[in-house]
């Protein structure tokens, strides 16, 4: 008999392969941070970075732009690949719309030895995106939507008070079409970093970090 518990998904790239979990009992290696090794858990049916050095690089970029906050909210946390980091270095708000990630965020993060205080909310952005209010609690908004983008999430960040948004988008058209309304509403791009993790392709992952000019 024959037990399957994961299948790749990617490309290969310098012998690092994504890997598509069937069952809860895989650990997804985060790399290390401050010298701690970080494990995600990404439950059946989950979602991946389509690279293990996309995936680096994308956790770089981020904390690298939410260096300083004091409490960041996560959206499309997914099963805490963003998440599990940030909580090593700062208060953190974790939203997505998949429950059975949220269960693997969780178990990642008690996992890890979660640093800092967090919350985990069961929310669909895409229909019922954070108000005003919540985000108002934050120094910063990390958000890594998924090809659509966040269209109905950014209508709600450009009423905020926060002045740090940092995007992670793998469709430069979605992505083009969020930052105008961030650029026409008071934001500026402080930077952009390409990462081409889809080999082959014309496709790009983007990490950008965005800030309010007033």
């Amino acid at each position: 008999m024959i037990s399957i518990k994961v299948i790749r998904v990617s490309f290969k790239q310098n012998s690092h392969l994504s890997i598509f979990p069937f069952n809860n009992e895989h650990k997804n290696d985060l790399g290390k941070l401050n010298g701690i090794q970080l494990y995600s858990f990404p439950q059946p049916g989950g979602f991946l970075q389509a690279t293990k050095s996309g995936e680096r690089n994308i956790i770089k970029y981020v904390l690298s732009a939410v260096k300083g906050s004091t409490k960041v909210i996560d959206l499309f946390c997914g099963s805490g690949t963003i998440s599990i980091p940030l909580n090593q270095i700062t208060k953190t708000i974790c939203v997505d719309s998949n429950k059975a990630a949220l269960e693997g965020l969780n178990k990642g993060l008690k996992f890890n030895k979660s640093k800092h205080k967090y919350e985990i909310i069961h929310q669909d952005l895409l229909k019922r995106p954070i108000e005003k209010k919540l985000l108002n609690e934050v120094d910063t908004i990390v958000l890594n939507p998924p090809s659509k983008g966040a269209k109905n999430q950014i209508n709600e960040i450009i009423k905020s008070d926060v002045n740090i948004v940092v995007y992670v988008s793998c469709n430069f058209k979605t992505f083009e079409r969020d930052a105008k309304v961030l650029l026409s509403n008071d934001f500026m791009i402080d930077w952009i970093k390409p990462i081409d993790q889809f080999p082959y392709t014309n496709h790009l992952e983007i990490v950008a970090k965005f800030v309010k000019i007033r």
